[in-house]
Protein backbone atom coordinates (compact mmCIF):
# COMPACT_ATOMS: atom_id res chain seq x y z
CA UNK A 1 0.00 0.00 0.00
CA UNK A 2 2.79 2.43 0.88
CA UNK A 3 4.49 1.94 -2.48
CA UNK A 4 1.30 2.90 -4.29
CA UNK A 5 1.14 6.13 -2.31
CA UNK A 6 4.70 7.04 -3.28
CA UNK A 7 3.94 6.50 -6.96
CA UNK A 8 0.58 8.27 -6.77
CA UNK A 9 1.22 11.57 -5.05
CA UNK A 10 4.83 12.42 -5.70
CA UNK A 11 5.44 15.53 -7.76
CA UNK A 12 9.00 14.59 -8.59
CA UNK A 13 9.98 11.60 -10.66
CA UNK A 14 12.59 9.00 -9.96
CA UNK A 15 15.16 8.35 -12.62
CA UNK A 16 16.27 4.77 -12.67
CA UNK A 17 19.07 3.66 -14.94
CA UNK A 18 18.90 -0.03 -15.70
CA UNK A 19 19.73 -2.16 -18.71
CA UNK A 20 16.23 -3.65 -18.90
CA UNK A 21 13.57 -1.28 -17.57
CA UNK A 22 10.79 -3.78 -18.33
CA UNK A 23 12.11 -5.97 -15.50
CA UNK A 24 11.72 -3.08 -13.06
CA UNK A 25 8.23 -2.42 -14.40
CA UNK A 26 7.30 -6.11 -14.05
CA UNK A 27 8.41 -5.99 -10.41
CA UNK A 28 6.56 -2.74 -9.70
CA UNK A 29 3.46 -4.09 -11.43
CA UNK A 30 3.56 -7.13 -9.13
CA UNK A 31 3.43 -4.92 -6.04
CA UNK A 32 1.17 -2.20 -7.52
CA UNK A 33 -1.23 -4.15 -9.75
CA UNK A 34 -3.70 -1.31 -10.29
CA UNK A 35 -1.14 1.08 -11.82
CA UNK A 36 -0.91 1.14 -15.58
CA UNK A 37 2.42 0.20 -17.12
CA UNK A 38 2.63 3.59 -18.84
CA UNK A 39 2.36 5.42 -15.52
CA UNK A 40 5.12 3.29 -14.04
CA UNK A 41 7.47 3.89 -16.95
CA UNK A 42 6.89 7.63 -16.70
CA UNK A 43 7.31 7.60 -12.92
CA UNK A 44 10.79 6.07 -13.16
CA UNK A 45 11.93 8.44 -15.89
CA UNK A 46 11.34 6.46 -19.08
CA UNK A 47 8.98 8.94 -20.70
CA UNK A 48 9.30 7.59 -24.25
CA UNK A 49 8.49 4.07 -23.05
CA UNK A 50 5.54 5.51 -21.14
CA UNK A 51 4.23 7.32 -24.21
CA UNK A 52 4.53 4.11 -26.23
CA UNK A 53 2.52 2.22 -23.62
CA UNK A 54 -0.12 4.97 -23.56
CA UNK A 55 -0.39 4.79 -27.35
CA UNK A 56 -0.73 1.00 -27.23
CA UNK A 57 -3.46 1.33 -24.58
CA UNK A 58 -5.28 3.81 -26.81
CA UNK A 59 -5.07 1.55 -29.86
CA UNK A 60 -6.29 -1.43 -27.84
CA UNK A 61 -9.19 0.61 -26.48
CA UNK A 62 -10.16 1.77 -29.96
CA UNK A 63 -9.98 -1.79 -31.27
CA UNK A 64 -12.27 -3.08 -28.50
CA UNK A 65 -14.69 -0.17 -28.70
CA UNK A 66 -18.07 -0.59 -30.33
CA UNK A 67 -18.78 3.15 -30.48
CA UNK A 68 -20.00 4.54 -33.77
CA UNK A 69 -18.33 7.57 -35.31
Amino acid sequence: MMVSIVFSFTRSYFHVEVDHPHEVIDFLKSIIPLKRRAELYIAIGYNKHGKTELYRDLLNQLERSTDQV
